[in-house]
C-alpha cells in the first residue's frame, strides 16, 4: 500500500456521494467481481488479465491501465465496500509489480505459470540463457532479447534502443545517462530499451548491423523505420538525446499518417508502374530487414509524404525469389547490394522500361540525394500546379468551387544518414523549406 502514490487518486471517498445509482452499481460490480477473482488466483499469476491489457502492451500502456484501475479500486474510493476493495486493490498492485518491471515481465512471459518455475533462479538453473546486463531490474528500461523483441516491439510503438556491450567502458560510463533518458521519456509514448550485444549477437550484427558501442537508434517495427543518433558532441547529455528521440517520434507519427510508400512486386510492376502515367520513384532493396534498408525505407517515406499527390513512391524486395528477375532486368546486381532508387518518367512508358538510376550511392550520401530530389520535384510541381490553376481561373472552371483546407504544416524532415561536416541552412519562411545537409 505504501508504494502507491495517493496523489494519483485525485480525490477521496466524498466524491462517491456525487455518483449516480447506475455508476455505483457498476463500481460495486467491478470491485466485487475482482475481489472474488483474487480469492481464486493471485494477481501475479495472471497480471495481463488483471490490468486488462494484451501481452503486446507497451510499458506506457501498462502504466495508464494501472492508473485508471487505481481510481476505480482504491480503498479510499470505496469506503462503503472497504474489505472487498482492499482485496481487489492488493490484487491489482501484485499484477502491476510484475508488469511494470520489464525484467520481471519478461521472466513471467518466459516461465511464469507455463513451465512451473516459482523463482527466476530455477528458470536459469534449468539451462536457459541469462539476460543479465547493465540494466538488470531497471523499472523503465526493457532489456530486449531476440525473443522479447518479437513480443514487445510491435505495432506503431516507437522505441529508443541502446545497443551496447557490457565490456565497453563507454557503455559502462553511460548507464546513469541512459537511465536518466528513460526517466525523461516516461509516459512520453517512446519506449526505452537496451540490447546486450554480447548475448544478442544475431540481433545486433545481422539484423541491425551494429559496428560500435554504444549505438542509439529510434525504431518502429510495423513500418520498418529506423533513425540513428549521430550527434556525438551531446552523447552524454540525457536531455538532448531524449529531445532528439521525441522529435523523431513526432515526425514519424506524421509520416505514418501521411506517407504512401507502396509495395511493388514483379507481379504488379507493369500495372503499378509501367501502365501508370505517374512519375515513379522505386526503391530496390536486397532485404526489408537489413539495417541500410530500414534507413532507406525511412527516407523514402519522407519522400512520399513530401511529394504526396505529385509522384508515386514505392519499394521492391529483391531478396524475394519472385522479384529477382525483375531486379536483374532493372540493372540491380544479385543480393546483397546497397539500396538503389530508380526513377520512371511521367507519362506513357515502354514495356521494357528499366528506369534510370537516381544517384550513385558511392558518390553521394543517399539521404542527401533524396533530400534534394524531394525539394527539386516539389518546387517544379508547385510551379506546374500554379500554372494550371492560373489557366483554370482564366477559363472559369473553378467558379463556385470550395477552397480546400490548407494542409497541416509538416514537422521538420529529419533525413536519415551520417552527420555531415557542415550545415547549410536556407531560410524561406517555413521549416519545410529549410535545407539541412547532414541532419
Amino acid at each position: 500500500m505504501d508504494r502507491i502514490k495517493r496523489e494519483e487518486l485525485n480525490g477521496n471517498s466524498a466524491g462517491n456521494n456525487r455518483e449516480t445509482a447506475e455508476e455505483k452499481e457498476v463500481r460495486w460490480h467491478e470491485v466485487f467481481e475482482r475481489a472474488e477473482w483474487a480469492a481464486k488466483t493471485a494477481g501475479d499469476k495472471r497480471p495481463y488479465e488483471v490490468l486488462a491489457v494484451p501481452e503486446t502492451a507497451s510499458q506506457g500502456d501498462i502504466r495508464k491501465a494501472y492508473r485508471k484501475l487505481s481510481m476505480l479500486l482504491h480503498p479510499d474510493k470505496n469506503t462503503d465496500i472497504l474489505d472487498e476493495a482492499s482485496i481487489a486493490f492488493q490484487d491489482l498492485v501484485a499484477a502491476y509489480e510484475i508488469l511494470n518491471n520489464p525484467d520481471k515481465r519478461a521472466a513471467f512471459d518466459d516461465w511464469g505459470g507455463s513451465k512451473g518455475f516459482q523463482f527466476e533462479w530455477e528458470y536459469e538453473q534449468f539451462g536457459q540463457k541469462s539476460t543479465r546486463g547493465l540494466y538488470k531490474n531497471d523499472p523503465l528500461i526493457t532489456q530486449l532479447t531476440e525473443n522479447l523483441w518479437n513480443r514487445r516491439v510491435q505495432g506503431e510503438s516507437i522505441w529508443l534502443v541502446e545497443f551496447y556491450a557490457a565490456w565497453c567502458t563507454h557503455c559502462q560510463n553511460f548507464v546513469n545517462t541512459w537511465k536518466e533518458v528513460s526517466r525523461i521519456l516516461k509516459d512520453k509514448e517512446v519506449e526505452v530499451g537496451a540490447v546486450n550485444c554480447e548475448v544478442e549477437t544475431r540481433l545486433c550484427k545481422d539484423t541491425f548491423g551494429i559496428r560500435s558501442y554504444p549505438t542509439f537508434r529510434v525504431i518502429n517495427k510495423k513500418y520498418g523505420t529506423q533513425q540513428e543518433y549521430t550527434d556525438h558532441t551531446h552523447m552524454t547529455t540525457a536531455q538532448h538525446i531524449a529531445d532528439w528521440a521525441l522529435k523523431v517520434a513526432n515526425e514519424w507519427r506524421w509520416l505514418f499518417s501521411r506517407a504512401n510508400l507502396e509495395v511493388v512486386t514483379a507481379a504488379t510492376f507493369s500495372s503499378q508502374v509501367l501502365n501508370s502515367e505517374d512519375f515513379w520513384l522505386v526503391l530496390f532493396l536486397d532485404s526489408v530487414e537489413c539495417s541500410a534498408c530500414k534507413t532507406a525505407k525511412t527516407n523514402m517515406m519522407r519522400l512520399s509524404a513530401g511529394l504526396r499527390g505529385q509522384v508515386s513512391v514505392g519499394y521492391i524486395d529483391c531478396e524475394q525469389p519472385e522479384n529477382r528477375e525483375l531486379c536483374r532486368h532493372c540493372g540491380l546486381p544479385t543480393p546483397p547490394h546497397a539500396p538503389q532508387v530508380l526513377a520512371f518518367r511521367e507519362g506513357v512508358k515502354q514495356a521494357n522500361d528499366q528506369g534510370e538510376v537516381l544517384y550513385n550511392p558511392n558518390l553521394v550520401e543517399p539521404h542527401i540525394a533524396l533530400q534534394l530530389t524531394e525539394r527539386i520535384i516539389r518546387l517544379s510541381k508547385a510551379k506546374a500546379s500554379a500554372d494550371a490553376l492560373m489557366v483554370g481561373k482564366e477559363s472559369g472552371w473553378d467558379e463556385g468551387k470550395e477552397e480546400e483546407e490548407p494542409d497541416i504544416p509538416p514537422p521538420e524532415p529529419m533525413w536519415n544518414g551520417p552527420k555531415g561536416r557542415a550545415t547549410l541552412n536556407i531560410q524561406q519562411g517555413s521549416s519545410h523549406n529549410q535545407l539541412r545537409l547532414g541532419n
